[in-house]
């Protein structure tokens, strides 16, 4: 008989491990593969039907609404328990009430499943990032004089459009990226995050548009530390 994981830390280990949620959905227009909460809670369920896995292991998720200065949040935290104990991840993403072609229940739905998403993402530890065509920047070819919407380097080593598609300007989004996620969190207030933004906002835009891969990565990061600003007032 198959000896059952009882102990939370175990049974988490085990799920990390072996949860398999493969990107097996399609953006036709973005030609990239992506997963949804839906595939992830699928991989869940057939994992946990393994012997090793304790009766009473339970996931669940609950959401709220945050404000945080004019921006609306929507926060999933995910939890898993057993009767004995339990985990818990955290995933949000914004409410965007300006957006088109959506009314807002269609608009609520979406942000809410992707909120949920992040939240399974990080507590099962899945980099939605791997494998994603915009975490490897590699040019399927040099052209160097038609090549006109992508990130670079200017003369004075900052950030700008025209450059050519090579490893160069990657790598500049890339050290760009790692730089403002670092003064982020080394601010002070709210306030400062605020300022940040604001003044590298051309750049961000640029980040979005290129490289949303990252683009999404440092969002996540600077609406973390908005959170946690929020969370003390």
């Amino acid at each position: 008989m198959t000896e059952k994981l009882n102990n939370i830390n175990e049974i988490l280990n085990s799920l990390q491990k072996n949860l398999k949620a493969p990107k097996d959905k399609k953006n036709n227009f973005g030609n990239f593969q992506y997963r949804n909460a839906e595939g992830i809670l699928e991989a869940y369920k057939e994992e946990v039907k393994k012997e090793t896995y304790p009766n009473d292991l339970v996931l669940t998720h609950s959401f709220k609404i945050d404000l945080i200065g004019s921006r609306i949040f929507a926060i999933c935290t995910s939890t898993l328990e057993t009767s004995c104990a339990k985990k818990e991840a955290v995933g949000f993403a914004e409410i965007d009430v300006s957006k088109k072609g959506m009314d807002q229940s269609q608009l609520s739905g979406a942000v809410t499943s992707y909120a949920k998403k992040y939240a399974l993402c990080n507590l099962f530890a899945i980099d939605d990032s791997k494998d994603d065509p915009d975490a490897d920047e590699k040019p399927k070819e040099a052209k160097k004089e038609s090549t006109k919407n992508a990130f670079g380097l200017s003369k004075d080593g900052d950030l700008a459009n025209g450059a050519d598609m090579t490893e160069t300007f990657a790598k500049a989004a890339q050290d760009f990226f790692a730089k403002i996620k670092k003064d982020v969190e080394e601010c002070g207030s709210l306030a400062e995050v605020q300022g940040l933004e604001e003044t590298n906002k051309a750049k961000i835009a640029k980040l979005a548009k290129n490289y949303p891969n990252l683009y999404t990565m440092l969002s996540e990061a600077i609406d973390a530390v908005k959170l946690e600003f929020v969370g003390e007032q």
